[in-house]
């Protein structure tokens, strides 16, 4: 009887685990963003996202390091946070340089960003980590140091030449859970590759990885097999447009979520889609479509059903229709920068596109803003997807936003968004904080709405001690910082309320006093 208790026991762990690593696969839960975390100006900080929950939460993470242009973390298969970086350093979770986890790319970029005051790399999509295969606490990073090299009798600025493919290897049992990095600095292959953009989907088997990387002013694709235990240089092949100066690390490539497609954008080259093999690694039947008025920085990403392709050009954003024989002809522009400028400066463009777990997809502004935008619905076609510009509002800058793979293809979640509507649309939204403050304040009060996705009308209202209401005031969602005077009250304990559609009240107190 004891024996099989234990055999239906070892039996349950081994489901609950293979349940862990096939099916939640949260590796992508948390995002890790901001920088000069450690100036007095409150505008600057870092932030973090957290995905594990039905609402989006944010809030400032407690760092002594700065995200500004090389950021990316990794999560546990259950959506706990285990690791981040800067580009300089790996650093648990305890905010802490992991065993062996300094130097990770060394030479005159590491020499510039790395040595004062916990700057960043500062090198755009230069990292790439995932979970190395068959395995449920060790992890592979994928990186590339810079080098100086000529073209046409000129010399190139180091910043934008690097120089073949490292991994480093990390276990997360070790140093009591903390992690260590065991392999460091290993070189897969050298050859002069395109700043930034590696990426990764995984192999037809749902275990294994390709890697694919682009060498440099070429159209020469590099493939790297990563398993459980081989990481190697595959092959090469020519195939799609050959890359310049101009275009080089101005644009974003991206895979569908299946694997089987493949996309890029850049000024030079436009937008190509390929076929992708995930069993051989091949790319294929390439399709060129053109913008036609692409201006500057810019992304793409596939919807979650792979249907339609988004291309933003940092002015515009563009949808195709990838199941129409005339895919150029399918092009509409589902948004158009309005012309808002951070502190009246800083221009919230529509740049590189990310995936969340919630299967919305997120834009930043690539410039130092607080903002970011959304398309709420990417599978509907045309402006239904409804792209929300400025949709979210933290309290700090921010300028890059973490790259993940698809890390649930080929699983029971490849399709799945994650807290779903009778609809299927995710619901998944960020929760509002409302700030109210100087508290206490003497001549005027400022109102601050952060974290939201979408509102569109909102109501201020103040009370006194009695709970008379004094003051009222209507909200509106396109100001940064609502202000009041307040010079003509009394002196004394407020409470305010904060009514916003959709998302109910918010309240607190503050003191007016005078000098």
């Amino acid at each position: 009887m004891y024996k099989t208790i234990k055999k239906i026991t070892f039996i349950f762990i081994v489901f609950q685990l293979f349940i862990n690593v096939l099916c939640a696969q949260k590796h992508d839960y948390h995002w890790i963003m901001g920088y000069d975390n450690n100036t007095p100006d409150t505008t600057f900080s870092v932030v973090k996202f957290d995905f594990n929950s039905s609402k989006l939460y944010w809030e400032k993470f407690n760092t002594k390091y700065d995200f500004g242009t090389a950021t990316f973390n990794m999560s546990d298969s259950a959506g706990n946070l285990q690791f981040y970086s800067n580009g300089c350093w790996l650093i648990n979770n305890k905010d802490e340089i992991m065993k062996n986890g300094d130097t990770l790319n060394p030479g005159k970029r590491y020499q510039n960003r790395c040595t004062i005051d916990h700057d960043t790399y500062g090198s755009f999509f230069n990292f790439l980590c995932i979970p190395k295969p068959k395995s449920i606490n060790k992890y592979l990073l994928f990186h590339h140091s810079d080098t100086l090299m000529k073209f046409n009798g000129g010399e190139f600025d180091y910043d934008y030449a690097f120089k073949g493919l490292n991994y480093s290897e990390i276990d997360m049992e070790m140093e009591q859970g903390l992690g260590a990095v065991t392999k460091k600095r290993v070189t897969i292959f050298n050859d002069i590759l395109l700043p930034g953009n590696m990426v990764a989907t995984k192999h037809s088997n749902n275990n294994d990885w390709w890697i694919l990387a682009k060498k440099s002013h070429s159209n020469i694709w590099h493939k790297i097999l990563v398993t459980n235990d081989t990481i190697r240089w595959v092959s090469k092949q020519n195939i799609g447009k050959f890359d310049d100066t101009k275009g080089s690390g101005s644009g974003q490539y991206c895979f569908s979520k299946n694997g089987k497609r493949f996309a890029t954008y850049n000024m030079t080259e436009q937008v190509q889609v390929f076929d992708f093999d995930r069993s051989t690694g091949e790319l294929s039947n390439p399709i060129y479509l053109d913008l036609q008025d692409s201006i500057d920085v810019g992304g793409c990403a596939f919807s979650p059903s792979g249907r339609f392709l988004y291309v933003s050009n940092s002015y515009k954003v563009f949808q195709f229709d990838l199941e129409q024989n005339n895919i150029q002809n399918t092009k509409t522009k589902v948004g158009e920068w309005d012309g808002f400028l951070h502190k009246n400066f800083w221009p919230t463009y529509l740049t590189w596109i990310f995936h969340g777990p919630d299967c919305k997809l997120y834009l930043n502004t690539w410039g130092s803003t607080r903002y970011m935008h959304v398309i709420n619905y990417p599978d509907n076609k045309g402006i239904e997807c409804n792209l929300v510009q400025r949709a979210i509002v933290t309290k700090s800058l921010n300028s890059e936003t973490p790259k993940f793979p698809h890390f649930r293809t080929g699983t029971p979640m490849e399709n799945f968004c994650d807290t779903l509507t009778t609809d299927s649309k995710p619901i998944i939204y960020f929760t509002p904080e409302v700030l109210v403050y100087p508290n206490p304040a003497t001549d005027n009060l400022k109102i601050e709405i952060l974290g939201l996705q979408t509102w569109d009308w909102g109501v201020f209202r103040m009370f006194d001690t009695t709970g008379k209401e004094i003051w009222r005031k209507n909200l509106r969602s396109k100001e940064e910082i609502e202000r009041i005077d307040i010079t003509n009250f009394p002196s004394g304990l407020y409470e305010w309320t904060v009514t916003l559609d959709h998302f109910g009240v918010k309240s607190g107190k503050v003191i007016i006093g005078k000098n």
